[in-house]
């Protein structure tokens, strides 16, 4: 009989560590989700309230690519600075510069720091 390891068990008798879906351990703890992520070479690191991205009224809007309440919910406290800080030096706010922060903060949620 052949015994034929998967990369995963490989990897896992290697003394590699496994890795843990971060978004479902802070949502079951309630505890912050460090992300860190850059949008245009602008930096953004924060944490977010897991119970912020449980709105489904922001999920319905990011499906009709509105990204500005999901943009609002991952950004809590820091909406207005967030905002500021993604400004064109005209003062225009793009909503493609909001949709790049919400991709980037959703990407770094899964891959974060915890």
């Amino acid at each position: 009989m052949t015994t034929e390891k998967t990369t995963a068990a490989k990897a896992k008798a290697a003394g590699a560590k496994v890795p843990a879906d971060r978004a479902a351990k802070a949502e079951a703890t309630g505890e912050p989700i460090e992300v860190e992520f850059d949008v245009d070479g602008i930096d953004f690191k924060f944490e977010i309230d897991p119970d912020a991205l449980d709105d489904a009224e922001a999920l319905e809007a990011m499906e009709n690519n509105i990204p500005t309440k999901m943009f609002a919910a991952i950004a809590g406290d820091h909406n207005e600075e967030f905002r500021d800080r993604l400004r064109e030096e005209s003062g225009r706010l793009r909503v493609s510069s909001m949709a790049k922060f919400v991709a980037g903060a959703m990407q770094a949620i899964g891959q974060g720091k915890r």
